[in-house]
């Protein structure tokens, strides 16, 4: 749950936001929140999601490459342990949605995000027709965790250096939008840490969670820097 706190601290929430939960799922904090409107978007929904209806919170079924909302219309969005399970170009895709909907001022915050050494497309079933990814290398194991099984698509991505800054970074307009990396920490040390876990090698996958923000520019911003 670490996650949700930290994305809830950067993004800087407000009674006056309309918040969006990008493939939200149960562990989304729409539901706990003080903004002027809720959504979460997802391409399915667990039953128990339905509850937050009657909080006020708005679903919206949609991949999160093509999401129903009015461009400039969000002030800030989430994207909790989702974003590396995305599979063909929805990951780049959704950056662009992400430029699309976010009005003057707001952010989104991705987390966490996984980047080694190698490209990596990982997966614990052979059965994909989006193998072919360019510069990526093909991972199969079918005891792997990192996939999330069938809830997860069975898929993750892990993005080299290269490969993050080509499909992510290279996506988004720096004279519109600011991007800032930040690397997860709780009490000094960074998240998750060895102790969180009964085998050392699952700590060593896993270590340490990195966040994007995206930060679309106020016009004042903009004027200031020409």
């Amino acid at each position: 749950m670490s996650r949700v706190v930290f994305s809830f601290q950067l993004l800087e929430l407000t009674s006056d936001d309309c918040y969006l939960d990008a493939a939200g799922g149960i562990f989304t904090y729409a539901g706990n929140i003080n903004a002027k409107r809720r959504i979460i978007s997802d391409i399915d929904f667990d039953d128990e999601l339905s509850v937050l209806v009657e909080q006020g919170v708005e679903l919206a079924k949609a991949s999160s490459s093509g999401i129903p909302l009015p461009s400039g219309s969000v002030d800030k969005i989430s994207c909790h342990h989702s974003f590396e399970h995305f599979q063909n170009n929805v990951d780049v895709k959704f950056v662009n949605e992400v430029q699309r909907m976010l009005a003057p001022g707001g952010k989104c915050v991705i987390l966490p995000l996984f980047v080694a050494e190698k490209h990596l497309c990982v997966s614990d079933n052979q059965d994909f027709s989006f193998w072919d990814e360019p510069g990526s290398m093909k991972v199969v194991d079918k005891t792997a965790t990192l996939p999330g099984g069938d809830r997860c698509g069975n898929f993750i991505r892990v993005y080299s250096p290269a490969a993050f800054k080509e499909r992510v970074l290279n996506a988004i307009d720096p004279n519109e939008f600011d991007t800032h990396l930040f690397s997860l920490q709780l009490d000094g040390e960074r998240v998750p840490n060895e102790r969180m876990f009964m085998k050392r090698e699952h700590a060593l996958i896993n270590h340490g969670y990195i966040a994007l923000m995206i930060s679309r520019k106020t016009k004042n911003a903009d004027v200031d820097e020409c």
